[in-house]
């Protein structure tokens, strides 16, 4: 659910920065792809982070 919240407030956050003058993101296309980016790098972070190399440690 997180990664879709972020998907959400992310598209709106760069639909917002077009809106006041950045003329890159007054695309919508160019929000959403920059908002799924960021989608992937947050999940990304759940795979490759500190944490579960601790908990793959322990394991051993």
């Amino acid at each position: 659910m997180a990664p879709f919240i972020l998907l959400i407030v992310s598209f709106l956050i760069f639909r917002l920065i077009g809106f006041l003058g950045l003329s890159y993101f007054d695309d919508w296309e160019t929000s959403l792809r920059m908002a799924v980016a960021l989608m992937f790098i947050f999940t990304a972070t759940a795979h490759w982070g500190k944490r579960r190399m601790k908990q793959q440690e322990v394991a051993l």
